[in-house]
């Protein structure tokens, strides 16, 4: 199993603190869609020698796949081979409402964003005829000139963020990997891995040896003084991620029946959402998928990582 760290911080602090992780231990760093670029980061962090990098996950509708496909070419240039290309569908109200992108379908819309990145990847690397014609996006003009070199290393694995059985299904089958919600517990991450994520490999014919699978844990560090700030801290990030859908709250709970969740009234940034936010997020479920320790203390909630190989964990 290796670890990763997923930076908050963007530029230019991320090659001094790259440099810190890689020397602290850490295999990768990661980045996600908040308040920086979720790519522009990961330049600096591919030239720290020896460090993996990957978006965890980059949103992929609002960005067309030849988008998604140059900034994963040059990242997989710069750090020799060193990085993987992690995409993700967001929520409808985040796609439609913050980025003015289309959501209809997500499942199938992520496989052909999926499925068009590949051929592009492959026109590159291998001088294929680029003839994607699917239905939400074509791709059929890739001219010699606007094409880069191929590279040493090949191009990087696709990997797909997915929660519910639909996008895991689709992931097992069209993807090089997933990742999973960062907000887990053990039992769902055990029942994730054994179960949903084995069944599709299985029924795409697919063997769980060439499929990457990241894990995802939220940690607290406190000093012993401050264990409720951190903790509270911990639980709010809980009820952000849980407000739109009440999906990841399954993840806590490892609810078998994806039919009982509802969704939110309202995903908004206001005073008062924050609040009920808040108050919809009991102790119990917050402590259920957040680590909070102090430093010398091991993380549960990681604990299947180690134990059933998942390849990595962030």
């Amino acid at each position: 199993m290796k670890i990763d760290v997923v930076l908050t911080s963007g530029p230019p602090d991320v090659r001094a603190l790259s440099r810190s992780l890689h020397d602290a231990g850490v295999d990768g760093i990661a980045t996600v869609e908040g308040p920086h670029d979720v790519f522009f980061p990961l330049v600096q962090g591919s030239a720290v020698e020896g460090l993996d990098i990957a978006s965890y996950v980059a949103i992929a509708f609002p960005r067309s796949p030849v988008h998604l496909a140059h900034a994963a070419w040059d990242l997989q240039s710069l750090s020799g081979g060193r990085s993987r290309l992690g995409l993700g569908t967001q929520v409808r109200a985040h796609v439609e409402r913050r980025y003015g992108a289309d959501f209809d379908r997500p499942a199938a819309r992520m496989a052909e964003w999926v499925g068009a990145t590949r051929a592009i990847f492959d026109c590159w690397q291998n001088g294929a005829r680029l003839d994607f014609d699917g239905e939400f996006t074509q791709h059929t003009l890739m001219p010699p000139l606007l094409s880069p070199p191929p590279l040493a290393s090949g191009p990087p694995p696709i990997l797909v963020g997915a929660l519910g059985p639909t996008m895991v299904e689709m992931t097992t089958a069209v993807a090089d990997g997933i990742v999973l919600h960062p907000m887990t517990s053990e039992g769902f991450l055990r029942a994730m891995v054994d179960e949903r994520i084995d069944a599709g490999l299985s029924a795409a014919g697919r063997s769980r040896e060439r499929f990457e699978v990241v894990g995802g844990c939220l940690v607290g560090i406190h000093r012993g003084d401050d264990e409720t700030a951190v903790r509270d801290g911990r639980r709010s990030l809980v009820a952000f991620w849980d407000a739109p859908t009440r999906s990841p709250r399954r993840c806590a709970t490892a609810t078998p029946d994806w039919s009982t969740g509802s969704r939110s009234p309202s995903c908004r940034n206001s005073r008062s959402s924050r609040s009920a936010m808040w108050s919809s997020v009991s102790a119990t479920d917050g402590d259920a998928c957040v680590c909070v320790n102090p430093p010398d203390a091991r993380c549960g909630i990681a604990r299947p990582a180690a134990d059933s190989s998942h390849g990595r964990h962030r």
